[in-house]
């Protein structure tokens, strides 16, 4: 369970993300990807939040996911991956056109642990939703 100052300040550290203020490091604490979908935005939308269902329920570390904000309309997910340390890790799907772009940012150098993570969660998108 995530102690009640880890929800309080989770949406905070997502708005000023500090992370990302030097942009030498900016790299370091970020990863992207491109996604080509096959599916319309009701579809698509729909998918990623039963993906993140399936990566609730796979989870064996203790890592707490909220999803902070869907907005249908334009597409776009903002989740909250509070690790078993509580260290915040934000994942931001938008859309535009057929194209899904996934930002993940996270306040250190996390080995790759976040790149897995997003490979998961794609991994658990029905089939024929990405054509990546």
């Amino acid at each position: 369970m995530v102690s009640m100052s880890s929800m309080i300040q989770s949406p905070i550290q997502a708005l000023v993300r500090p992370a990302m203020w030097l942009p030498v490091l900016r790299k370091f604490h970020s990863y992207s990807e491109t996604w080509k979908i096959d599916a319309s935005l009701d579809n698509f939308m729909t998918s990623v939040l039963a993906a993140v269902s399936v990566l609730i329920e796979m989870d064996t570390a203790g890592t707490y996911y909220d999803v902070h904000k869907v907005d249908s309309k334009d597409g776009f997910v903002r989740i909250f991956v509070l690790t078993w340390a509580e260290w915040l890790d934000v994942i931001e799907i938008k859309t535009t056109g057929n194209n899904v772009e996934i930002f993940f940012w996270v306040p250190f150098l996390d080995f790759g642990l976040n790149k897995t993570r997003l490979q998961k969660l794609r991994e658990a998108m029905p089939q024929g939703i990405l054509c990546t």
